[in-house]
């Protein structure tokens, strides 16, 4: 009972650092339980982990992209960690299947399935742990040629800290947070610019 009472009160003190960013950028603030934006989500690698898994926030601008904090617990009792990811989502229409771009090992072991190969990007960053971006891809031959094009060469420049998916309908990509105002605009920018290249 008192876990419960602390968990309800922590919850209650979260609050999110996307409405106020939204406030001062003109985008819209959302209401997390009409979104349909939790629902979109669901075949994520983001969403198959951890416990207590809610939206805490969503915001949009208006061309329907999306900006989201979602939150997840792991752990039970005194070893439960709160993880909190900032997201953005853009829809778009590919013929690529389903893609995730990578250096997380956690998202490669959650996205992973057998209908997907796993594949490496030759150059780009490398992260701290010296690991380099991972692609997990339904198509390899449909999404070959975005990967040596202009897609590809942008995808490799992007932080190591960042995920992103290809989902049936959009492009998503997240990274763990809190992060600063100027990484929320530089997030929702990178993904604005990664869904044109498609």
């Amino acid at each position: 009972m008192v876990a419960g009472v602390a968990i309800a009160l922590r919850r209650r003190q979260e609050r999110s650092i996307l409405e106020p960013w939204a406030r001062r950028h003109g985008w819209t603030v959302g209401d997390t339980r009409a979104s349909t934006l939790g629902d979109r989500l669901t075949s994520s690698a983001l969403t198959q982990i951890g416990h207590s898994r809610r939206l805490a926030a969503v915001i949009k601008d208006g061309s329907d992209v999306e900006l989201f904090e979602y939150h997840f617990e792991t752990g039970l009792e005194h070893d439960r960690q709160s993880h909190r990811w900032i997201g953005v989502v853009i829809p778009t229409c590919h013929g690529f299947g389903r893609a995730t771009f990578t250096t997380e090992p956690w998202v490669i072991a959650a996205a992973s399935s057998p209908g997907l190969t796993r594949l490496s990007f030759a150059q780009g960053i490398v992260d701290s742990r010296g690991a380099r971006r991972s692609i997990l891809v339904e198509d390899a031959e449909a999404l070959h040629a975005n990967l040596v094009g202009d897609f590809g060469r942008r995808m490799e420049s992007e932080s190591p800290a960042r995920t992103w998916e290809l989902l049936h309908d959009c492009l998503l990509g997240y990274q763990s947070g809190p992060i600063s105002d100027e990484q929320v605009g530089e997030l929702a920018a990178a993904g604005k610019e990664l869904a044109k290249l498609i």
